[in-house]
């Protein structure tokens, strides 16, 4: 138990530094979300190093946001379609299938969008 705790730290300080080296890059690039760097601004009071140090941070958290809520709205979307499949299952077994081909859609974008992340982390 504490052995598997010790590994999901140690993946998400790992998955954390990629995070803050990809926000790094955006920042090198000049890619700033603007709500998040007024944000910065306002809480740094005034100090560019500190608006950027507070940028970033607020930035990690924010990919990380964007991650959590893709997942939830994934999970919402299986949970719906598993209750119209139930329902729709009695009337025609053929949107049993349809069901299941929308779900893999579904799937397939989250994987996609999870692999445009990393891959702009590990780029």
């Amino acid at each position: 138990m504490f052995e598997s705790i010790k590994n999901n730290s140690a993946k998400s300080r790992i998955i954390e530094e990629q995070l803050y080296e990809q926000v790094a890059n955006e920042l090198d690039q000049g890619a700033v979300r603007e709500g998040l760097w007024a944000k910065a601004l306002a809480h740094s009071g005034g100090s560019e190093q500190t608006t950027k140090a507070l940028y970033m941070k607020y930035r990690v958290q924010s990919i990380k946001d964007e991650l959590r809520v893709t997942v939830e709205i994934k999970k919402q979307q299986d949970k719906k379609s598993t209750k119209i499949g139930c329902v729709e299952e009695s009337k025609n077994e053929n949107t049993d299938s349809l069901s299941n081909i929308l779900t893999f859609l579904g799937l397939g974008v989250i994987i996609f969008m999870i692999w445009a992340i990393l891959s702009k982390l590990w780029a």
